[in-house]
């Protein structure tokens, strides 16, 4: 059976997947030893903690992987924001607590309760971009599952994809240099 990873590396052969682990903490673009899984109790305690079981795809890349960083990976969302093209920059997939040095934030606990008063009670944010968007994935209710693109600029949400596993299809490498 191929792991995700492996797809992703399948699709993206010179993609750097890279964990959290060491590096500089005032650089978080740094590449980062090889991405530490979350371990099932941290993820059993995280879902207690929001009420609800991550849906089973993204709870698996969470297990397998853990957090990553991608380095000029775009995605192509299902619905685009106006005035913003059909790609939105992707940075990074949180990790558990563990999995992050010195005090980076770049973990699902922190990033629950930093954008707690922005989002609905109904999605947690799993990821990011560099210019602080937040990629979300509905916990509860009918959108559970799908992901979506929130906007710190206009405080809106936007569908980006069907499922995780549909988000990371919808990954491609970022088409401009420079």
């Amino acid at each position: 059976m191929t792991s995700v990873a492996e797809k992703l590396k399948e699709r993206f052969p010179d993609l750097l997947i890279e964990g959290f682990k060491g590096g500089d903490k005032n650089n978080p673009q740094i590449p980062r030893d090889p991405p530490i899984p979350m371990d099932r109790e941290e993820l059993t305690a995280f879902e207690t903690d929001i009420g609800a079981k991550l849906p089973p795809d993204h709870a698996a890349f969470l297990l397998e992987i853990g957090g990553a960083s991608f380095l000029r990976v775009c995605v192509t969302p299902i619905q685009t924001r106006d005035d913003y093209g059909d790609i939105e920059i992707f940075e990074v997939l949180y990790a558990g607590r563990a999995n992050t040095p010195y005090d980076l934030p770049y973990d699902l606990w922190s990033a629950r309760e930093n954008y707690a008063d922005c989002l609905p009670d109904s999605m947690i944010p799993i990821g990011e971009n560099p210019f602080g968007d937040q990629f979300c994935i509905g916990i509860k209710g009918p959108n559970r599952g799908k992901v979506y693109f929130w906007s710190h600029d206009d405080g809106k949400t936007y569908l980006t994809a069907d499922s995780f596993t549909d988000f990371l299809n919808r990954l491609r490498p970022y088409p401009y240099t420079g």
